[in-house]
Formats: structure tokens, sequence, C-alpha cells
């Protein structure tokens, strides 16, 4: 499985945002409802890394899907193709509210997304119970 991740600054970024979000998130909730975090903050990639380099990336503004919160990840190649992934920070047992999740984004700070990356690493990745190990990195840059 090819792994994207972030470059320390950005996941040290993305860790206070998930922290704040996923805090304000669970205010006032009962326990079944609550959302966990969930790491690395990766973008982890099933179907291989693209045959062409990856010469751009982006990171947008947080959205809900089902029991994920996640931030959309784009990678965009020299051909001009852009590839979808996502960077998995919370998840919650039972379906998110998508109102109170969407209120929650708004709390966010103005103008952070759409986040630019200068650099990010691509490697393998091996994940295994709840551990994962990383081969074969590689600086991208921007």
């Amino acid at each position: 499985m090819t792994v994207y991740i972030p470059h320390k600054d950005t996941l040290f970024l993305l860790a206070r945002l998930q922290r704040s979000f996923i805090a304000s998130y669970n205010q006032g909730l009962c326990r079944e409802d609550y959302l966990f975090p969930q790491y690395p903050l990766y973008a982890f990639a099933d179907d291989g890394q693209p045959s062409v380099p990856a010469i751009a990336c982006e990171i947008l503004a947080p959205v809900a899907e089902k029991t994920q919160c996640f931030f959309p990840f784009e990678l965009e190649t020299a051909d001009g193709t852009v590839e979808h992934f996502k960077i998995v920070f919370a998840t919650g047992k039972s379906a998110i509210d998508g109102l109170k999740a969407s209120d929650t984004f708004e709390r966010l700070p103005e103008k952070l997304f759409p986040l630019h990356p200068r650099s990010w690493q691509r490697g393998r990745a091996v994940i295994e119970n709840n551990s994962w190990q990383i081969f074969d990195t590689a600086w991208c840059k921007a």
C-alpha cells in the first residue's frame, strides 16, 4: 500500500485541528456518539502510487461522511491528472451528525484551507494490528 506523509509542520497543524474539532464536537454528547481520533494522519492509497511523479499536493477543508471525518488530500501529477485520497482524523461508532459537524467545521480558522504543502513523503506502508511500518520513503517537493 502506498502512503503519502505530509511534512511534520503540516502534521502538527493537522493534529491541532484534529484535537480542537473532536473536543468541540464531543461537547454535550453522550458516550455512544463520541468521535475518536485516528492515527496516523497519513493518506493511504490501496491501488499503488501514480505512474507519473506528483508535482503538487493540496489538503482541503475537513469533511464528515458516514462514520468518518477526514481531510481530502489531492495529488496533481505531471500529466495534469489529480489523484484523490483521504487523511482520516476521526471516527465514530454511529453516523456523524452532519449539522453538528458542519457547525464545528465553521469554527475552524478562516482562510486556512486549502493547504498547499511544499513537501511530503511517499513510501510503502505495512499495517498490522494497531501498528504501521513505512518503507522506501522518498521526499517529494512542489
